[in-house]
């Protein structure tokens, strides 16, 4: 890999200690927020104002999604297209053609399906000092509606903020005609978390991305946790 990872010289206790009380960390990564989280970095870190900071969708991180599944795709739209210019030649017969028909809808169903996935987990993580709430808003049913605030809750809650190794990954994606050189596509990687620890027992984390940018981790970790006035857990450490 192109970068070396961190290796911590030793372990942090996964307790936070402020003042009098103690809130213990839990070290095991949390499930992602936005399951389409992997390598790439989908979201990037902003200031709005001088009292506000926001977590939102990287521009143009769609580009990379959508080249994939029109890759996944690939395979599938060359049998249609096979299909039709045999239908053209009169070399099919009305089943295949039927048979043809309801393939090519459900395709284009899938693909439409698979495009559109990851917006409905794209969300803006706001927090407002000036009003003192962290807010998390989702723009839903379209890309021009407003962002509608689903959950919220006052900074005071925030405890620090995590960073921690999620772990190694090995995936295999297979695009394009199965079986032709080049149509499986080897992924090997480390996964990295900013999560949040809060004062709430119902809630004691929150995932606010994955993937496995790890200096970018710290940076916007680090970011975070000045503006708000919290200290920082790093656990991005692993083992060799």
């Amino acid at each position: 890999m192109a970068d070396r990872h961190p290796v911590a010289s030793s372990f942090r206790p996964a307790t936070m200690q402020l003042g009098t009380r103690s809130f213990p960390i839990d070290v095991w990564p949390l499930p992602r927020t936005n399951p389409w989280d992997g390598q790439q970095r989908t979201v990037e870190l902003k200031q709005l104002t001088e009292e506000s900071l926001v977590i939102e969708p990287k521009k143009r991180w769609f580009l990379w999604h959508a080249l994939l599944m029109l890759g996944l795709a690939a395979g599938p739209m060359a049998g249609v297209a096979y299909m039709l210019v045999e239908v053209f030649r009169g070399n099919a017969d009305w089943g295949s053609i039927v048979i043809w028909s309801i393939g090519s809808l459900l395709m284009f169903a899938l693909l439409l399906l698979g495009l559109s996935a990851p917006g409905r987990f794209k969300r803006w993580v706001r927090f407002d000092r000036r009003t003192g709430l962290l807010t998390i808003s989702r723009r839903p049913f379209g890309f021009r509606r407003p962002l509608q605030v689903v959950q919220s809750r006052p900074l005071t809650d925030l405890v620090c903020i995590q960073l921690l190794h999620g772990g190694f990954h090995s995936e295999s994606t297979e695009i394009g005609e199965p079986g032709t050189p080049g149509s499986v596509i080897h992924q090997n990687y480390h996964s990295y978390q900013l999560n949040l620890v809060l004062d709430d027992p119902k809630e004691p984390r929150y995932n606010l991305t994955t993937h496995s940018a790890w200096k970018w981790m710290r940076e916007a970790g680090q970011t975070l946790a000045d503006f708000l006035g919290i200290p920082v857990a790093d656990q991005l450490y692993h083992s060799a």
